[in-house]
């Protein structure tokens, strides 16, 4: 998820993924060759000018929820249910300061939430954070009613619906669907590939070759088509592909 949505974030754009501990911060970290940020680490300030300068992703524990007020802030990413609604609204509130729209997504393992819920029985900020997740209405309601103690539902303001309401749903579901459709070509053309020569599949497409099946005949270390791929050529070719812009798919 983070790499597809990084193709976007361009211009200074920044994204956030929030972990709930130090361990996990820095092994997501490692993952996207990223910075992060938690309360042990040393040189804090100097990581947040750098990621405040030049945008893409940084990945934090809530020591970044507050106390940031930084514009350029798109997309946010909570790994793991948060600890409760309030670091859930903190966290989520670093995004849109320039009144941008803001992507907030929330990634629980199966079982997690009923898990939480049932170890914190006694919380109220717990359950309403597992209701937040679970409710099958308007999130933004639930967590206004929770906060504010009123209500106020997508509807009934001017701004981006949640993933239950309007085009929330309708886009999230829209780009699910379409990220399945894509898995499931690569997924076959992979296969097909096995033991074949995807060079010569690729220059073919290149090159508009409609019905030759040679790339089918040899494996890429045997290919007598492009002599010159040696492992350095090979290499090269590889440098040379590049993924479209939000999309699974690759072009050379």
């Amino acid at each position: 998820m983070c790499r597809r949505q990084g193709r976007s974030l361009r211009g200074g754009k920044k994204g956030v993924v929030y972990c709930n501990g130090k361990e996990q911060c820095e092994e997501i970290a490692a993952e996207l060759d990223c910075a992060y940020y938690h309360a042990d680490v040393v040189d804090r300030a100097e990581r947040l000018e750098e990621w405040v300068e030049e945008g893409g992703f940084i990945v934090a524990t809530s020591a970044l929820g507050t106390g940031v007020d930084f514009p350029a802030i798109v997309f946010i990413l909570h790994v793991g249910m948060p600890w409760s609604m309030i670091d859930y609204a903190q966290e989520s509130g670093r995004g849109g300061r320039a009144g941008e729209t803001v992507d907030s997504v929330i990634m629980v393992e199966d079982g997690q939430v009923e898990a939480r819920l049932q170890k914190n029985s006694g919380s109220i900020d717990v359950y309403a954070m597992g209701l937040f997740i679970q409710a099958s209405g308007c999130r933004r309601g639930a967590m206004s009613e929770y906060l504010d103690g009123k209500r106020v539902e997508c509807g009934g303001i001017n701004a981006a619906g949640c993933d239950r309401c309007g085009e929330g749903l309708v886009e999230w579901q829209d780009s699910q669907s379409e990220a399945a459709r894509e898995w499931e070509h690569v997924s076959t053309l992979m296969s097909e590939l096995t033991g074949a020569c995807a060079v010569c599949w690729v220059m073919g497409k290149a090159k508009a070759v409609v019905g030759s099946e040679y790339w089918r005949s040899h494996a890429v270390t045997r290919c007598r088509k492009y002599d010159r791929l040696s492992a350095d050529g090979l290499d090269a070719f590889r440098r040379l592909v590049r993924y479209g812009p939000d999309s699974h798919s690759c072009t050379p």
